[in-house]
């Protein structure tokens, strides 16, 4: 594994791969209401701009399906930044073409530039379906042109074929090492391929089973437990024949939950999934909120209720090793917080256990 402790990056033009998909407030002008996915990356983009490279960062936020929205500017994550890292950031309003090129040529050693969300383009996303087309080669070739190097410490996104996170290497031919986030990462996970399976268990949450497929079908291999929770969970009841009322539910995750159901029984892996839940009318703070067994066919699931609370904490207890990827919820909302924060203490007041 090469890592930017490897080198030296003085005077070196650097590409940084972050996670800097921040959760924003609804208003026209948003800000950031929690900012652990730029503290998580500290480290890394200090280290850097201590040695005197010039770090510039790329980084996605929400989905705009290559279309530039303006609730979704990756401006909004400056002054957070700033007070973070300590250090002034500037900014460009693009992550290719002449602007980007101007902006980085005359940055001075330990300078710091964060550009524009990189999904204003449509290529970043379709580099994975379309990485032989002349468009998303010459995009990625764009992304990874002026620089010296590129580091990735964006773990939670580096998994995907993306022209941010494989195209600058593939087509750029950009010399590449892990930041620190992704070697304490990788590190860490590499512990859990040695834990023992009967008292592995893995707390699974998010939006889509699309995303995180490879990764639950490896899980199975490895945990004894899933325990689903979140948006995640409900293609997983679908596939049972439950109803989840309005929540969203993406076609193509309803096999893949099938898929992963029939493998969990062969395997002898039990799948927990939430047995109440708190609902809600609307996605919004201000909605009316239900809490019961089932979700009512005009309401969307939005947190594990205190039935699933309790089960899973609970079951947690024989746990030596434990995974945990994604909330049970929409921890965002005071409302629809509990079931991610209550989990998230139980599992931090748990002695002898290694999680991750």
């Amino acid at each position: 594994m090469h890592t930017i402790t490897d080198k030296d990056y003085k005077g070196l033009k650097v590409l940084v791969g972050v996670n800097w998909d921040l959760p924003l407030t609804k208003e026209k002008n948003p800000k950031v209401t929690d900012t652990t996915r730029i503290e998580t990356v500290k480290e890394t983009i200090n280290y850097l701009s201590n040695q005197g490279a010039r770090v510039v960062l790329l980084s996605h936020l929400g989905r705009p399906k290559g279309k530039v929205k303006k609730e979704l500017s990756l401006k909004a994550a400056i002054g957070p930044a700033e007070e973070i890292l300590g250090k002034k950031i500037k900014f460009v309003n693009d992550c290719v073409g002449d602007k980007v090129k101007k902006a980085v040529k005359s940055m001075k050693n330990g300078e710091i530039l964060l550009l524009e969300n990189v999904r204003f383009h449509s290529e970043e996303t379709d580099y994975k379906k379309k990485n032989g087309e002349p468009a998303e080669k010459k995009f990625a070739m764009e992304l990874a042109t002026g620089y010296d190097e590129f580091v990735e410490d964006a773990f939670a996104r580096c998994h995907r074929k993306a022209a941010s996170t494989v195209g600058v290497i593939e087509v750029g031919e950009l010399k590449s090492a892990c930041g620190f986030l992704v070697k304490n990462e990788i590190e860490n996970l590499s512990k859990l391929l040695k834990a023992d399976r009967d008292s592995f268990y893995a707390i699974i949450g998010g939006a889509k089973v699309s995303d995180k497929v490879g990764a639950l079908r490896s899980l199975l291999d490895h945990t004894s437990k899933l325990f689903i929770g979140g948006a995640m969970s409900y293609p997983f009841m679908v596939a049972q024949g439950q109803h989840v009322g309005t929540s969203k539910v993406e076609e193509d995750d309803i096999p893949l939950a099938k898929d992963i159901l029939k493998m969990a029984q062969e395997k002898g892996v039990e799948i927990l999934l939430p047995i109440d839940h708190v609902s809600g009318e609307m996605f919004s703070p201000n909605t009316q909120f239900e809490i019961s067994d089932d979700i009512p066919d005009n309401m969307m699931g939005m947190d594990i209720g205190p039935k699933t609370i309790e089960l899973y904490k609970e079951k947690l207890k024989e746990a030596k090793t434990i995974f945990w990827n994604g909330p049970m919820g929409v921890f965002e909302f005071e409302e629809t917080s509990k079931g991610t924060f209550e989990i998230a203490k139980c599992v931090a007041e748990m002695e002898g256990v290694f999680d991750v």
